[in-house]
């Protein structure tokens, strides 16, 4: 092949595998502003993990598995109350934190 010419494979990774995945899944909270019928978690109050624990996973994840992203899920982690440290640890690691929140206020639900 052509040194010029360009490598398509070099441009995008196919994560097939558990240990080569490009996003690892991060859940440190099962606690929710809602209690949706077709939701596969239990609206769990005080269910937040251990910032030591979310920390071990994060650690377990960057030996076993060679993802791009974590993503931050739950219940809803901007419920979390440690949730600006677990995205700056994240980033910290080189890593791209994603939140997938609902990101609604208990006003909002009355």
């Amino acid at each position: 092949m052509n040194d010029s010419q360009l490598n398509h494979l070099d441009l995008y990774r196919l994560p097939w595998t558990l240990s080569d995945n490009a996003i690892s899944w991060l859940e440190p909270i099962a606690m929710c502003n809602l209690s949706c019928d077709g939701c596969y978690r239990e609206n769990e109050k005080k269910s937040h993990l251990p910032i030591e624990e979310v920390k071990h996973h994060l650690d377990v994840f960057q030996k076993l598995r060679n993802s791009d992203c974590i993503s931050i899920a739950g219940g809803d982690p901007l419920l979390y109350p440690e949730i600006v440290e677990i995205v700056t640890d994240i980033k910290n690691r080189g890593l791209k934190p994603i939140i997938k929140s609902l990101v609604l206020l208990e006003s909002w639900l009355n």
